[in-house]
C-alpha cells in the first residue's frame, strides 16, 4: 500500500463496516455531550441584535421586542481590531497576503467571540491542485467532550458540507472511493444551530 493510497479501497468490507459503527457511535457521542455549548451558542445568536419581533407574548403580552445590540457591536469590534492585528496593512511579514486567506480569516474572526472557538484548516486541494486555507465553523469540528488540545486529540470529526457534483469529481479522482453517497443528514448538525446562523 502505497503512502496517499486509500486505505478503504483495501480494507475488508466487514472491516470497514465495523469502523464504521464504532465511529459513528462515537461522533454521536461527542454531539451530545456538547448540547449545552450549541445551546448557549444557540442563545448567543438569537441576541446578537439583528433583528426583533414586534408580536411578541412573553413575558406579556405586546412586551418590546427590541434587542440592544450591544453583543453584536461587542462582535464586530473584536473582529475588526483582531483582524488588523493578525493581518496588518503592510503586511504580516512584509508581503501581501492574496486569496482566500484573508476573507476565510475575517469570517472566521466574526464567530470567535460567539462560540468561544474557531478553527482554521490548511490541507491540499486535490480539485484546485494547490493548497487552501479554509475556516471551520465551530459546530462543524466535532471532538470529545474532554478534549484540551487538538494535537492530542483523539478523533476530530470536521463535518463538511458539500454539493453532491463536487463529491463526484473528488470520486473520479481517486480522493473518495466510488460509493453511493448519502445525503448527510446523520452527521448534520440538527440542533438549530444552522438555521440560527441563517436568520
Amino acid at each position: 500500500v502505497g503512502f496517499s493510497e486509500n486505505l478503504a479501497e483495501v480494507v475488508s468490507q466487514s472491516e470497514l463496516s465495523k469502523i464504521y459503527i464504532e465511529l459513528t457511535a462515537a461522533i454521536e457521542n461527542d454531539k451530545s455531550a456538547r448540547k449545552d455549548w450549541e445551546k448557549t451558542y444557540t442563545d448567543g445568536l438569537k441576541y446578537l441584535g439583528m433583528k426583533f419581533d414586534n408580536e411578541r407574548s412573553e413575558p406579556f403580552e405586546g412586551a418590546s421586542g427590541v434587542i440592544h445590540p450591544l453583543l453584536g457591536e461587542s462582535v464586530t469590534q473584536f473582529q475588526a481590531q483582531a483582524y488588523k492585528e493578525l493581518l496588518p496593512a503592510q503586511g504580516p511579514v512584509k508581503t501581501q497576503v492574496v486569496g482566500e486567506y484573508s476573507a476565510a480569516l475575517d469570517q472566521m474572526l466574526f464567530y470567535l467571540p460567539l462560540a468561544g472557538s474557531a478553527f482554521k484548516k490548511v490541507y491540499y486541494d486535490e480539485n484546485l491542485q494547490r493548497a487552501v486555507s479554509k475556516f471551520v465553523a465551530p459546530e462543524d469540528l466535532i471532538v470529545p467532550y474532554y478534549t484540551t488540545d487538538l494535537e492530542s486529540c483523539p478523533r476530530i470529526t470536521h463535518v463538511i458540507k458539500m454539493p453532491e457534483n463536487e463529491v463526484k469529481k473528488l470520486q473520479a479522482i481517486g480522493f473518495y472511493r466510488d460509493v453511493k453517497v448519502s445525503d448527510g443528514s446523520d452527521l448534520s448538525n440538527a440542533s438549530g444551530v444552522k438555521e440560527e446562523i441563517e436568520k
